[in-house]
């Protein structure tokens, strides 16, 4: 026999009218409803996240969908841009490039305040596969540090290519890029004449 105790607790009016009306929606009782809720939210803390951060990680997972991200595997993705730019170098370099350029176009033109940000956001929720990301922005000037074991020197070069994208949107020049297997460094200037933000 399940032992269905029940204890009261607190919970602000606004929250209790709103698990009521989700309540309605599925008819179901304000009771399993709330049971549900505290079960899902027990469950992400055993998993090592809490409720807040899955929220907003589904919410950056539904935007990558949103704006034509697709999920594949890994080696699939390595193979397909190897056999690419062995086959045609310059076309495939010039598509990574046009997509930096598309994806900078998509942050400017979403009404973000920040697209540079919004931008650095965005990648550091979607690129799994690589260890480290970082992108920062000092007085015009931005670095990016990308790292990740796997990638080969042409993968590399690709995400090098995808960044001049993003950057020539925004408006900066790379004035120093370093590019290897498994690693891309850079560094962006902004173009004089154009506004930090």
């Amino acid at each position: 026999m399940v032992n269905d105790k029940r204890k009261t607790f607190v919970a602000r009016d606004d929250l209790l009218n709103g698990m009521s009306e989700i309540a309605k929606g599925k008819g179901k009782s304000l009771y399993e409803t709330v049971n549900e809720t505290f079960e899902a939210a027990i469950s992400l803390f055993k998993i090592g996240t809490t409720p807040k951060s899955a929220l907003e990680e589904c919410g950056r997972l539904k935007s990558a969908k949103d704006s034509g991200y697709i999920l594949c595997l890994e080696n699939l993705w390595y193979d397909i841009n190897t056999l690419a730019y062995n086959k045609a170098a310059s076309e495939t370099v010039a598509a990574w490039r046009s997509a930096g350029i598309w994806y900078a176009k998509k942050h400017t033109t979403s009404g973000t305040k920040d697209p540079l940000q919004s931008i650095k956001k965005d990648l550091q929720s979607s690129l799994w596969n690589v260890s480290e990301f970082s992108m920062i922005e000092d007085r015009g000037e931005v670095s990016v540090r990308l790292l990740g074991p796997r990638l080969s020197k042409i993968c590399s070069e690709l995400f090098l290519a995808f960044f001049e994208g993003i950057f020539e949107v925004l408006g900066y020049e790379v004035r120093e890029k370093e590019v290897m297997a498994g690693r891309v460094n850079l560094i962006a200037l902004m173009k004089e004449g154009r506004s930090m933000g």
